[in-house]
């Protein structure tokens, strides 16, 4: 049946109000579930919740003690390294390595080369030529023959002549065997030739760690180096001793290296040792470095957490995690020592769960 316009027309207007009426009541209506849900969201019974052990942060001091390792060595700086001046034929040593000598102690005996020996020969014999030539001279000038210029050229070749043989005498090249001793006490570090060798001259054929030089060399991470001075104490036992019978060594800290080893990437560190001890060159040791009290907090070490070169740990404010960037100071077996800007005297810290907490997390401490 066709409806007239106008009919059709009030028919539509009176549907309108009808229609806003349902749109307005389903935006009330979506509104009001959001914020229902915004609502349960932020209840506590929802929020993430985790189950922790705390104790509480205790203010205090450690004794610090960095554990090293090493050798016992001569301190480069006090080796006495024996050689001679001439080229010799060594005939046999008078001591072994690791022999302890006292001043004035025979080392090693040798015997001319046969190139030093026609040296000294032919040194010998211009000495005796020209004081022969000088007496001559001095002859002829008498009688008028030599004039005064030549009476001082020919003085001249004899105290060349002279010094030449005094100097040979002097270092025992003029002697066909000779024997060297030690000009101080100490240890025997080093055999740097063998019996019936040739040495030239100037090599070295004993070398001597003084008394006085006897250390330890230890090496130690290049980022705890500037923490360590000249004459902190330091305790040294031999890896071997306490099997042996020996009892441990004390010394201090000589000098820290400036520079990095390049064959180990570690800093030495040269240690003298500050009395008597059966520990021996070469021998692998152990030292203890006491670098003094410091100050800080105690936590366990299970309340620290470490992620990409940073250390935290977790307190706990009213009732939420709160993350302390903390540094580590010194350590024990079982505990740390750190410090940080914001730490105070019986905070709780998380020990137990630290790891699963996040900042402002909700946890719960379990008795």
């Amino acid at each position: 049946m066709f409806s007239p316009p106008k009919l059709r027309h009030r028919f539509l207007n009176s549907l309108w109000p009808i229609g806003l009426v349902a749109v307005l009541t389903s935006v009330q209506l979506a509104c009001q579930d959001a914020k229902e849900h915004a609502n349960a969201a932020k209840s506590p019974a929802l929020e993430t919740s985790i189950h922790v052990s705390a104790v509480p942060l205790k203010a205090d001091t450690m004794q610090q003690e960095w554990t090293v390792y090493g050798t016992m060595s001569a301190l480069p700086s006090t080796i006495h390294r024996y050689s001679l001046p001439f080229e010799v034929r060594l005939t046999s040593f008078a001591v072994s390595e690791g022999q302890h000598v006292e001043a004035g102690a025979p080392l090693f005996v040798t015997e001319r080369s046969p190139q030093t020996a026609l040296l000294a020969k032919e040194t010998s014999d211009l000495f005796k030529e020209a004081g022969d030539r000088l007496e001559q001279t001095k002859n002829r000038q008498g009688d008028g023959f030599a004039t005064r210029e030549e009476l001082l050229q020919a003085q001249g070749r004899f105290r060349r002549a002279q010094q030449a043989v005094t100097t040979m005498r002097r270092s025992g090249q003029l002697s066909t065997t000779q024997t060297s001793r030690a000009q101080l006490a100490g240890v025997v570090s080093k055999i740097e030739s063998q019996p019936g060798s040739q040495v030239s001259a100037g090599l070295p054929i004993v070398s001597i760690a003084e008394d006085e030089s006897i250390g330890a060399s230890f090496w130690i991470e290049p980022a705890k180096a500037h923490k360590i001075h000249h004459g902190m104490p330091v305790s040294i036992t031999g890896v071997d001793s306490q099997a042996a019978g020996r009892g441990p060594a004390s010394g201090k800290v000589l000098r820290v290296d400036r520079q990095v080893d390049s064959n180990t990437n570690f800093v030495r560190v040269s240690v003298v040792l500050t009395d008597s001890s059966s520990l021996v060159l070469g021998e692998t040791i152990v030292g203890t470095i006491a670098l003094g009290p410091a100050d800080g907090f105690i936590v366990p070490r299970s309340a620290l957490v470490s992620s990409g070169g940073e250390s935290r740990i977790f307190t706990i404010e009213n009732g939420h995690a709160r993350v302390q960037d903390v540094t580590v100071v010194d350590e024990s077996e079982l505990d740390l020592l750190v410090r940080g800007p914001t730490l105070s005297e019986g905070q709780q810290v998380i020990t137990i769960g630290a790891y699963q907490s996040e900042d402002g997390m909700r946890v719960i401490i379990d008795p």
